[in-house]
């Protein structure tokens, strides 16, 4: 729900062998319709050049909001059926669905499936149990789910949950700091328990890595990415809207944040 202040947004068979256990999430078959796809997982690419293209689409919610939520708080909320069409545009247009340890992987090797998509979630709202997740897991997708690890209740994921998701193989959990804080606002005395914690919190709980984080509000600065790769992160997501990827710049990846009327298809072209 702390998501709801946000003031910025919008903004097939023949793997290397080598890098067939590195990328086994990302060469995952799925499918956009009933229709039975085996056949269209995707060889990889070689990451040569300064830049790559990968759309990362952020959400937030998927369902209908609640009436008594503000007018800007229910923006944030998608309906399900724009989630499946967007989905459905993810197969029309070939791309391969990746998790953030994909592209930490990606990034270490400079390999990368053919067409990357990351399809990212903030916050680890209780709809995404209920509603996407079923989804992903009948389509057989891979997507990234950010969690505040200091925030509870009955609009949040549990422990159990995550522990149900992570298991699936179809969910990557990584960190979106404790509290959701501001990370540059505040001193770095009170910034690297938000960063130390909630990468901790999700390593314990999940026996995996928690090396990608989602900046609260795509709020970023040099301080804050020092202070991150110091907490033992390697990459960072902002809501800088962009489809264009920096190798030189892995604590500044770009991401669309994604509300009911985006034009995704634009993006996706």
């Amino acid at each position: 729900m702390l998501c709801f202040l946000l003031f910025i947004f919008g903004y097939t068979s023949n793997k290397k062998q080598e890098h067939a256990q590195q990328t086994t999430t990302t060469n995952q078959e799925f499918s956009a319709t009933e229709q039975d796809n085996e056949n269209t997982s995707q060889t990889d690419q070689t990451i040569d050049t300064e830049t790559f293209t990968m759309p990362i689409l952020g959400f937030h919610h998927i369902g209908i909001a609640p009436a008594s939520l503000s007018s800007s708080a229910k923006e944030w909320y998608v309906s399900t059926q724009k989630f499946i069409e967007i989905l459905d545009l993810v197969a029309q247009y070939e791309y391969t669905p990746i998790t953030a340890a994909d592209l930490v992987t990606a990034f270490e090797t400079k390999h990368i499936a053919n067409k990357p998509i990351m399809i990212t979630f903030d916050d680890g709202n209780i709809d995404f149990y209920t509603t996407v997740f079923p989804i992903i897991k009948e389509r057989n997708i891979p997507v990234t789910l950010a969690i505040m690890t200091g925030v509870g209740g009955k609009n949040y994921v549990i422990k159990e949950q995550l522990k149900e998701m992570n298991e699936s193989g179809l969910v990557d959990i990584q960190s979106h700091t404790k509290y959701h804080a501001y990370l540059t606002r505040i001193s770095k005395e009170e910034r690297m328990p938000e960063l130390q914690d909630s990468k901790a919190f999700i390593e314990n709980l999940l026996g995996k890595k928690a090396d990608v984080l989602f900046y609260p509000f795509g709020l970023h600065d040099d301080d804050v990415i020092t202070d991150a790769q110091e907490a033992g992160y390697t990459l960072g997501v902002t809501i800088i809207p962009s489809t264009t990827q920096y190798i030189n710049k892995p604590f500044e990846l770009q991401r669309n944040l994604i509300v009911e009327y985006t034009n995704v298809q634009a993006l996706l072209e």
